[in-house]
């Protein structure tokens, strides 16, 4: 179940890490200095963002791999809102 989405967080850290120093490139910065403002809560904060990047339908879908017999509850006002639970 989680390999699928541990795949998707490494690819969202990633891209984060590299728009990230990109970043620092393009305002004239060495990439020895961007290194050195790099830090465990800089990590911490880029895991966090990239963790709110994956899809709830990927999540969904794990959960189906999981458990084929589970369904999910959406509330029909907000499909789009965060995760209810589940039924059975």
């Amino acid at each position: 179940m989680d390999m699928g989405i541990l795949r998707a967080l490494k690819c969202q850290y990633k891209s984060e890490f590299h728009k990230e120093m990109l970043s620092f490139l393009n305002g004239g910065e060495t990439l020895q200095n961007s290194l050195k403002c790099y830090n465990l809560k800089t990590a911490v904060w880029r895991a966090a963002k990239a963790w709110g990047g994956i899809p709830t339908a990927m999540m969904k879908n794990a959960w189906h791999n999981l458990k084929t017999a589970t369904i999910f509850y959406e509330d029909e006002e907000n499909v789009d809102t965060d995760f209810k639970g589940f039924q059975i």
